[in-house]
């Protein structure tokens, strides 16, 4: 009985079919996934020739013998292998390339922008400076404009308040140029004297709502009312008093009379003036005339 060899050709194609097919799946499925991957673009860029050249080895392989197959065989996948290598080495030098390149761009942008920043820098501390220096010199300025307003209000000189002067003299028919408050004046057959006064404006500022009083001694006594004089409410009987108004610089009232009778026939007395009006500042003291009787010498 003769037994028959077992052959294993069929197990091993068909497990050479089955790693062949497991090898395309993973293949397709790693192109698939790293499709857009430059590295695996490359890689199989630069190993395709080298593919084409097993392909191109084994064409001629029914014309030769036994060594010629191998030699042949070796030099062009050799010669695959060498293009491959170089084509591969080409890739990744250009990839170094670029990320030279790259480097240098970012690292000639990132000193350029130090550059510029810088430069903005310095502009911005010279702008800086020169504010400064302005607003200092305005602040000197300022300073200086203010000195010299202070300055020149203390060189002002307010002059002081001007206000109305009334001078009283006594009236004998000869002007005002000369006033005077001495006065010798005769009695009548009563012993009572007639004395004419009036007031002058010597300044140069108008006297506003000008009063005036006048003022007998102490012993004396009115022997009438004087014209357009009254006796205000808590006055001394000795004293009266008139509204006169306004009295312009230069001007004077009118003459004015009392009649008085002197305490004593033939003996001196005064009688006193004084005023007061809007522009003419505190009451003014009194200005004091002296009345002198003239004696009559009676007959043998």
């Amino acid at each position: 009985m003769s037994h028959r060899r077992l052959s294993i050709r069929r197990p091993l194609l068909l497990a050479g079919i089955g790693a062949l097919l497991c090898l395309l799946s993973w293949l397709a499925a790693g192109i698939y996934l790293y499709w857009d991957d430059p590295k695996l673009v490359n890689f199989l860029s630069a190993f395709i020739p080298f593919a084409l050249t097993v392909l191109i080895a084994f064409i001629p392989d029914q014309s030769m013998n036994l060594i010629k197959k191998i030699l042949w065989r070796t030099i062009v996948i050799t010669a695959g292998i060498v293009f491959s290598v170089i084509l591969w080495h080409q890739q990744v030098v250009t990839e170094r390339m670029e990320a030279r390149n790259q480097k240098a761009i970012v690292s000639e942008a990132n000193n350029h922008s130090d550059v510029q920043f810088n430069r903005v820098e310095s502009e911005l501390g010279n702008t800086k400076t020169n504010l400064s220096s302005r607003i200092d010199g305005l602040g000197g300025q300022i300073a200086k404009s203010d000195t010299d307003i202070t300055g020149a209000i203390h060189k002002v000189i307010i002059p002081p308040p001007a206000y109305a002067n009334v001078q009283f003299t006594l009236s004998d028919g000869s002007g005002v140029d000369n006033p005077f408050l001495t006065q010798t004046v005769q009695p009548d057959q009563e012993g009572t004297v007639s004395i004419d006064f009036l007031g002058v404006n010597r300044s140069d500022v108008p006297a506003k709502s000008l009063e005036l009083w006048v003022q007998i001694c102490d012993s004396c006594s009115f022997v009438k009312e004087p014209d357009r004089f009254e006796k205000m409410k808590g006055n001394l009987e000795t004293i009266r008093h008139r509204s006169w108004g306004l009295l312009n610089p230069g001007t004077a009232t009118d003459v004015m009379t009392i009649k008085v009778k002197p305490p004593t026939k033939g003996s001196p007395f005064q009688i006193g003036f004084t005023y007061s009006c809007e522009t003419c500042g505190k009451l003014k003291a009194k200005q004091l005339a002296t009345i002198t009787q003239q004696t009559i010498l009676s007959g043998p």
